[in-house]
């Protein structure tokens, strides 16, 4: 038998002509010349680290056989992964790294304008949803320049509101977002304000919120007054839910009425929050009236529903 020496380790084992690959004592291996794991890494331009002492050639280590070896396979715009294996002879494996379409904490999609959209998802995941009911429109009735004054405001409710975490497939997701109630004044005429509720906002079937009442007032027998309903929420897709943060009924709109028999007055409501403010209030406004002379409005905007979809990883 002949042994080489190289670095102060058995290089090469002959016996006689022939090369040795191995030298056991017993069945106790007590020398290898080594066995190759090489990592054939899909991105092709992935990096390729090794937790083991071995001779490293690029994607490829040469351990003692027998070898636990580590490994880890990163690339930018990719998911990395580990992995071990015990290498008892030389072998290729393929490590196919998974694409990652967004950073942790992405808005991927927010809008608060009222209208139809789509929200693509391009990878599955969690998300964070948010999506707030519209506000409800204001009522609002004046009786002016006559021998007795009436004033009534009457504020719309404000949306409701899911907030959670939601684990979602890949694919499309058509949004609603909600519209602001419209707001009516009633001048020295009978009937009630033609007010409007907020629009409902959805998130394809995973959740859909109502929006706020609007505010009811009018002249009749007796006075119509009434604040505007809360929002509710409709649904929600309680197996997608992953955790909740806010998910909740919207807020009931006041009224406020002036009357005496024959003074100018105010009647003025203020503006009603959603449990997410700014998105989904109800709006209100400030009624006049004047002892023989004409009746104004003023009027302070809600404001439309609201969606944000923010990617919170896998």
């Amino acid at each position: 038998m002949t042994i080489t020496a190289k670095n102060n380790e058995i290089g090469e084992v002959y016996f006689g002509l022939s090369a040795i690959s191995e030298v056991y004592h017993g069945n106790d291996l007590v020398w290898s010349s080594g066995v190759t794991l090489t990592v054939n890494p899909t991105p092709s331009n992935a990096t390729v680290t090794f937790n083991a002492s071995g001779q490293v050639s690029g994607n490829s280590i040469k351990v003692k056989k027998g070898t636990t070896v580590s490994y880890t396979v990163s690339c930018s715009g990719y998911y990395s992964t580990t992995g071990s294996i015990t290498v008892n002879q030389s072998q290729t494996i393929n490590v196919a790294l998974e694409e990652k379409y967004y950073d942790d904490d992405q808005v991927i999609f927010e809008q608060a304008t009222a209208g139809s959209y789509n929200a693509t998802i391009l990878a599955p995941g969690l998300y964070e949803i948010i999506a707030v009911g519209g506000g409800g429109g204001c009522g609002q009735m004046a009786l002016g320049g006559q021998s007795y004054t009436i004033a009534v405001s009457a504020s719309g409710g404000s949306g409701a509101v899911v907030q959670g975490i939601f684990r979602l497939s890949a694919g499309t997701l058509p949004i609603t977002v909600g519209a602001l109630g419209t707001s009516k004044d009633m001048n020295n005429v009978a009937g009630e304000s033609p007010t409007t509720s907020g629009g409902s906002t959805t998130v394809g079937t995973i959740c859909s919120v109502g929006g706020g009442g609007g505010g009811k007032a009018g002249w009749g027998n007796p006075v119509i007054q009434q604040g505007g309903a809360a929002g509710v929420v409709n649904s929600y897709d309680s197996a997608a839910l992953v955790s909740s943060i806010l998910i909740s009924n919207g807020n009931a709109g006041t009224f406020n009425r002036w009357y005496t028999g024959n003074k100018d007055g105010t009647a003025t409501t203020s503006v009603v929050q959603s449990p997410y403010p700014p998105y989904g209030s109800g709006s209100a406004g400030s009624a006049v009236t004047r002892y023989r002379n004409a009746a104004s409005f003023s009027n302070s905007p809600g404001s439309a529903g609201y969606v944000k979809i923010i990617y919170k990883g896998k």
